[in-house]
């Protein structure tokens, strides 16, 4: 099973007919890590966490400059 590049959700092959139902379900939407609804929620909690970060940092001259790392890094 191929994933996608960015973000690692199962991909299924065009004109791919032998998986069962309850196995692409699984896959979609299940709730095991590997299932693709669970890798968006991780990706979506590292953003919120990161823009969270950014949030709380003061904004100064020197982070437009050098650019903006966040807090604790």
């Amino acid at each position: 099973m191929d994933k996608s590049p960015n973000l690692g959700l199962t991909l299924t092959p065009r004109g791919e007919g032998t998986k069962r139902f309850i196995d692409f379900r699984d896959e979609l939407a299940g709730d095991g890590k590997t299932s693709n609804m669970m890798i968006l929620d991780e990706k979506v909690g590292e953003v919120i966490d990161r823009c969270k970060a950014y949030d709380t940092q003061p904004f100064t001259w020197g982070m437009l400059k050098n650019g903006v790392k966040p807090a604790g890094s």
